[in-house]
């Protein structure tokens, strides 16, 4: 066979071959699946869930435009993201951003399929309802208890994450910026914001985050919408809080982490301290009652505590000068994870007394003296009296006296009811005694947490005004 022949054959095999090559890969790409469309619940949930098929659901048949559709009922999807409030509103938002908000989630359904992704299937409520190719369904929680709080004054305000997301706008920010030979590349994020100067006026706030973290802002700055939490991002940018609970708008100057640091340093200058602790007295209950010794003492400051304002959180921010984010206590855990107040006095050579009521809140360097309800009188107050008379008579250079009274009191009765008021004007006498006793020592009272009119329990613990403001009174 001529030499020529013999190539002209290989080529024609090479041809063939990569036709082949060419069919196969052809095949492959026709017979692929496609991407299935992704649908994210998100806003106002505990969980923010995705789904991209049917699978799992309990389906129903409807008739729509003389078409049978297999569908699911919204509300089997959004009770998969477990929304904060049975109450709640959807906006439905589509793949090119249009959206269509219902107050009316009952009767809608969802459709999928290639043509149309994910489709609002709705025969009873308006066309404009009926969006296709929806990306994201919004939870809106008509509630009002869930999101983040506004102090602003004495007034409480709340926004739910969900409102913030509509009153946001997809800003550009800077990630970062990078140079090589003499050009530079500039990276850009997108996130939903929404300025903190559109819901207050404030010159000041202050954020405090769901993790127990605190933080002053004088420059105020933004928020920033995620899918479920809000995080705050201070006007310079270099500081964040995330998955914040709430902004307090210009803060008062004293916050109960103060009292440590007060306190080592009237230590360090020789001179005797007691602290003095009015569970539950916040600033609303001290200003409607009679404390005629505890204002005679000095000047009364408003002081913010922490989030959340629960006794131990409070307790341990008091002591170790802190907040939750650093000392380990957020709500009601029990373990400290820095010195308390205690172990730095005792560091400078000073003996130190704890007086509590019935029961240890947290773990600290030095065990409390606990007294409990001897003469059953419902109450430890006059037990913790007489110890910490007792203990005053051993010269302690810092005696720390718990008192629950108050707190118990607005629990059972209310925090401005009459019976609080007696309470309030009983630990007056008690402090006159104590003061009596301590001489020209240092005192300070304050308080871990207010109360706000509730049921029992449930009337401290939240970012409000009430619950997060103390007095603060130093002699």
């Amino acid at each position: 066979m001529k030499p020529a022949v013999k190539a002209g054959k290989k080529y024609l095999a090479a041809i063939a071959v990569l036709e082949l090559i060419t069919i196969v890969v052809l095949c492959m790409l026709l017979l692929r699946p496609h991407d299935k469309p992704v649908l994210t619940v998100f806003g106002d949930v505990d969980t923010v869930y995705t789904v991209d098929s049917l699978k799992g659901f309990n389906t129903e048949k409807v008739s729509r435009d003389g078409r049978s559709m297999t569908v699911i009922a919204l509300s089997e999807i959004a009770k998969k993201a477990d929304p904060r409030s049975g109450e709640y509103d959807v906006c439905f938002i589509g793949e090119d951003g249009f959206t269509a908000q219902t107050e009316q989630p009952e009767g809608i359904y969802l459709a999928l399929s290639r043509k149309h992704g994910w489709e609002v299937v709705c025969p009873d409520h308006p066309p404009t309802t009926a969006i296709r190719n929806v990306a994201k369904i919004l939870i809106l929680d008509r509630s009002d208890g869930s999101g983040v709080a506004l102090v602003k004054g004495s007034e409480n305000q709340r926004y739910s994450v969900g409102q913030l997301y509509l009153m946001s706008g997809e800003s550009r920010l800077l990630d970062g910026e990078s140079n090589k030979q003499g050009k530079t590349v500039k990276a850009y994020i997108m996130r939903n914001v929404v300025q903190v100067k559109e819901l207050t006026e404030a010159d000041s706030i202050c954020v405090m985050g769901n993790n127990g973290a605190q933080l002053i802002d004088r420059n105020v700055g933004r928020l920033e919408i995620k899918e479920n939490t809000v995080d705050y991002v201070a006007g310079d940018g270099r500081q964040r809080v995330p998955d914040i609970a709430g902004i307090y708008s210009d803060p008062p100057p004293a916050m109960i982490t103060d009292t440590a640091a007060d306190a080592m340093c009237m230590l360090e200058s020789g001179q005797r301290v007691m602290i003095i602790e009015l569970d539950g007295l916040g600033i609303t209950t001290y200003m409607a009652g009679e404390m005629r010794t505890l204002e005679s003492l000095g000047n009364m400051m408003q002081a913010l505590s922490v989030y959340k304002p629960v006794s131990p959180a409070g307790l341990a921010a008091m002591l170790t000068g802190v907040t939750g984010d650093q000392n380990g206590i957020v709500s009601r855990e029990r373990e400290l994870k820095v010195p308390d107040l205690f172990e730095r006095a005792a560091a400078l050579g000073k003996k130190c007394a704890y007086v509590e009521g019935d029961a240890a809140l947290i773990r600290t360097s030095l065990s409390p003296r606990l007294c409990v309800d001897v003469n059953k009188n419902g109450s430890t107050d006059d037990e913790v009296l007489a110890a910490a008379i007792e203990e005053i008579g051993h010269s302690p250079d810092l005696l720390f006296i718990h008192f629950h009274g108050i707190d118990d009191t607005s629990h059972t009765h209310g925090p401005l009811s009459e019976e609080t008021k007696e309470k309030m004007r009983q630990l007056d006498g008690y402090i006159a005694q104590l003061a009596a006793l301590w001489g020209d020592g240092r005192i300070i009272v304050t308080s871990d947490h207010g109360q706000h009119e509730g049921n029992g329990a449930d009337n401290h613990g939240d970012f409000r005004y009430e619950d997060l403001t103390v007095p603060y009174i130093i002699k």
